[in-house]
């Protein structure tokens, strides 16, 4: 039985146009919902109380963000200094000791991203 497959490129061009798609649907959505946020105030006259609710959520957001990010940075840094840096019996062959071995110069760039990727999400 013959399978009918396509080129590798096609493939790749009909997944980056779906996940365009996708990605601009989600955007015109949630610009028309701003859209219409902006015009219902500004037709009751509140235009200073959306703007002024808007521009604290983002300050809000920023701040606690970039807090969260401090904290969960010093707590991996203490995490990494209190740990055991020997095993009792070296051996080469261990897999945690090559695990660390071979991860050691990544650690401070990863926790900086596994930092600012949790404060993102906060």
């Amino acid at each position: 039985m013959s399978t009918i497959s396509l080129p590798r490129r096609r493939r790749r061009w009909l997944s980056t146009a779906v996940v365009g798609v996708l990605v601009a649907i989600f955007l015109f959505t949630i610009l028309a919902g701003f859209i219409v946020e902006v015009l219902w105030y500004d037709e009751i006259g509140q235009s200073p109380v959306f703007w002024h609710t808007l521009w604290t959520k983002i300050w809000l957001g920023v701040i606690f963000g970039l807090l969260f990010f401090v904290l969960l940075y010093v707590n991996l840094v203490i995490a990494r200094r209190i740990r055991p840096e020997e095993t009792i019996v070296p051996n080469p062959l261990d897999p945690l000791e090559r695990v660390r071995d071979a991860t050691e110069p990544y650690i401070e760039a990863s926790m900086m991203m596994l930092a600012d990727d949790f404060r993102a999400t906060a």
